[in-house]
């Protein structure tokens, strides 16, 4: 239907999009992220540098940062040409402002200015809209510090916290989340380097990877503008602890040389330092009796990664199966099915078509909508209703659009808390679940799982074409976490044929959890498996003595 209404920035759809606009808000999305934040005493605006090319030399002008004027500057994520454009228009205006009024121009004014030229591409035929999108960081008289956000469109509105560029969704929430009203500039920098490090493709963050630029007020009260140092971002990455994942991933003897020259990490981590140090050495020479041997007997102290059943586990399914069919029949003008006859019929088609088209029809090369359609249309003729095909489409568009969405999922109130913990005690956090894309890309960011914040990589069997109980489907976990050791990961699922045995087969830590108190669950322990009520349990077990057993 798109490709009727995609080619002109004038003509809506029947939806009431653009579709130009939203494919150069797509654009943006590969661009290196910037966060903008709010604080107290000043504006903090930081952002990723995309480097394409070793070769390439390095510039000695930022990337991602721009001065507009004395009281204003700008994040950038798009295409640089464009922004180039708007950058040195936004310029031009608040000099002529300045030079008509004998004052800076305020800035929701200059923000506004410059989204109604963006908003004017948008409106006449043979113009595109600017690929690009701004953070503007700025202070005047009658707002004081103000942080706004605009888009290709020429939105704009003004922010507490705001990402732009890739991963924006994850750095949003994770802002949300840790944002406060009363953060000051410094704490401003720290939670803007936490989020970027964490929601970033690349693995780790250095000083040349990065750009940090602040808006705070003088004691005189002048207004300055201050793009930080390479040095002084180094030192900053070191204090907020993000350097420290290096010593936490298991080549602490490696860094012994460093972090021993360098004092700003002595003087900074000096105990974390220390309890990683002690943590190898004990290991290394097998000393069973020391002050630290609560932390050293942890199964947690073993790990650098956990990985985790989704349904089941993370989520569950709310209300039965023959609530959607039912609704999806009605919505048509049909009689509501029969819900036990519909759920026995869904059953023996999603096990057939699971046979035939394992992973969701992957190794057929079967289009993911098709695949359920079959199965859907044989769920209804198992239970014994027979639509004619006009009549079935309205039905299945409906179902596959339900479970598409979050709708039929609610969210377990410890999956988010405990994902978070793990990732900040430094180890990785990876999916591993028989689903389809969908998954990945709408039903987890849905309820608040993303990646980049709750989890770090996924394997779903219909992108990667094998299935649990399949073990290899959790060896390509391992070479998604870094291609780490076995046992150095510990997989958590609700499934001892698909979760438990595959995952200790090759050499993993496992741990079964029994939410719904199934009458299984007593002959998993007496198979020798751990078996935990929820993550919160699960959460206290890692870090018990008990765990390394």
């Amino acid at each position: 239907m798109s490709r009727r209404y995609d080619s002109r920035t004038t003509i809506f759809s029947p939806e009431g999009r653009l579709y130009q606009v939203e494919y150069a808000m797509e654009a943006i999305g590969n661009a290196g992220t910037a966060i903008g934040i709010l604080s107290k005493d000043g504006v903090v605006l930081v952002g990723e540098k995309k480097v394409t090319s070793k070769l390439l030399q390095t510039s000695t002008s930022t990337e991602k940062m721009y001065k507009i004027d004395d009281h204003v500057a700008c994040a950038v994520a798009g295409i640089m040409s464009d922004a180039n454009i708007l950058i040195n228009t936004a310029r031009v205006q608040a000099q002529r402002y300045t030079f008509s009024y004998q004052e800076p121009m305020p800035v929701e004014q200059l923000v506004q200015s410059l989204c109604d030229t963006k908003q004017g591409y948008t409106q006449f035929g043979g113009l595109r809209p600017f690929g690009v999108s701004f953070l503007f960081a700025g202070w005047d008289k009658n707002y004081g510090f103000q942080l706004y956000m605009s888009d290709p469109s020429g939105n704009y509105g003004g922010w507490k916290a705001a990402a732009i560029g890739a991963n924006n969704q994850a750095a949003q929430s994770m802002l949300k989340q840790d944002y406060k009203d009363d953060i000051t500039r410094e704490e401003a920098v720290e939670l803007a380097l936490k989020v970027l490090s964490k929601t970033m493709d690349s693995t780790s963050l250095t000083s040349d990877k990065l750009e940090l630029a602040e808006v705070f007020v003088l004691p005189s009260g002048k207004v300055k503008y201050q793009v930080v140092s390479p040095d002084a971002l180094s030192k900053l990455l070191v204090k907020s602890g993000i350097l420290l994942h290096v010593l936490a991933s298991g080549d602490c003897l490696n860094c012994v040389r460093g972090p021993l020259i360098c004092n700003t990490i002595w003087s900074f981590h000096l105990s974390i330092y220390w309890k990683h140090l002690i943590r190898q050495f004990l290991n290394i020479f097998n000393f069973g009796d020391s002050p630290y041997n609560s932390f050293i007997m942890s199964l947690l102290s073993k790990l650098r990664c956990i990985t985790v059943d989704v349904t089941g586990t993370l989520i569950a399914y709310k209300g039965e199966l023959g609530d959607y069919y039912c609704m999806a029949a009605k919505s048509v003008g049909q009689p509501c099915p029969d819900y036990k006859r519909m759920h026995e019929g869904f059953k023996l088609a999603y096990k057939e078509m699971a046979s035939n088209y394992p992973c969701f029809g992957h190794a057929a090369k079967m289009p993911n909508v098709v695949w359920w359609k079959t199965c859907v249309r044989d769920s209804f003729i198992r239970a014994g209703y027979h639509y004619d095909e006009e009549t079935f489409e309205k039905v299945f568009r409906r179902i596959y659009a339900s479970f598409g969405s979050a709708a039929p999922y609610s969210i377990f109130p410890d999956s988010q808390p405990f994902m978070r913990w793990v990732r900040e005690q430094g180890l990785k956090v990876g999916l591993v679940s028989n689903a389809e894309y969908r998954y990945q890309e709408v039903i987890l960011p849905a309820l608040g799982l993303n990646q980049g914040s709750e989890w770090d990589f996924g394997v779903f069997s219909g992108i990667e074409g094998v299935e649990k109980p399949d073990p290899r489907i959790y060896e390509i976990a391992l070479k998604r976490a870094g291609n780490i050791k076995p046992e150095e990961v510990l997989h958590i699922g609700d499934s001892m044929r698909k979760d438990y045995v595959p995952a200790t087969s090759i050499g993993m830590h496992g741990l079964l959890l029994d939410r719904f108190k199934t009458s299984d669950a007593e002959e998993w322990r007496k198979s020798g498996a751990v078996v935990l009520p929820d993550l919160e349990a699960a959460k206290e077990w890692i870090t018990s003595e008990k765990s390394a057993g």
